[in-house]
């Protein structure tokens, strides 16, 4: 039996016969590291997973999700100090062909320690996303923004379906006459 909010590592040995348990997935005696609740997000070990970070097609909703995670990179639970997704902050930023920023909406999802941020863009290119949480300080997440994970991340956004209000073609003819239907 472990006590409620016990933190540490715990041996288990598991016996037949007298004998040690070898073999399989298994192998006794085996250390667990327990961690208690009150946890916070770390934002060196909190992650960014999904289509969204890597591409899709303008004009279609893209998603992603940001998974809270602690300094050993284990996600939070119901049990720890779960950031709010004011904590989190995205910029998307458009090739020249495009408005210089997009919002990316940043929600909770149903799981515990888990965002879902989404973002729509109507021009094909390379984009910039940046996406950057509040580390714990003091007694609430009111640290300095710092980017998360590996970086920046470039999603390329392919041509989606063709709208009058977000294309344009141009025609040009040169030397003698041209019929142009």
């Amino acid at each position: 039996t472990i006590a409620d909010g016990f933190t540490g590592t715990v041996t288990l040995q598991v016996t037949l016969n007298g004998a040690d348990v070898q073999g399989g997935y298994f192998v006794s005696p085996l250390s667990l590291n327990i961690v208690g609740g009150g946890r916070v997000a770390d934002v060196a070990q909190t992650t960014v997973e999904g289509e969204g970070i890597r591409g899709g097609t303008a004009g279609e909703t893209l998603q992603f999700t940001i998974v809270a995670k602690d300094n050993l990179g284990i996600p939070l639970t119901s049990q720890d100090i779960v950031p709010d997704p004011a904590v989190y902050r995205c910029t998307l930023i458009g090739p020249s062909s495009a408005p210089n920023s997009h919002e990316v909406t940043i929600t909770l999802s149903g799981v515990v320690g888990e965002f879902f941020a989404s973002y729509t863009v109507m021009r094909s290119g390379v984009y910039q996303l940046t996406i950057e949480a509040r580390n714990f300080a003091g007694s609430s997440y009111n640290g300095p923004f710092a980017q998360l994970g590996e970086g920046v991340k470039s999603p390329f956004i392919r041509p989606g379906s063709t709208v009058a209000s977000t294309s344009s073609a141009t025609l040009e003819i040169t030397g003698g006459a041209k019929s142009v239907v």
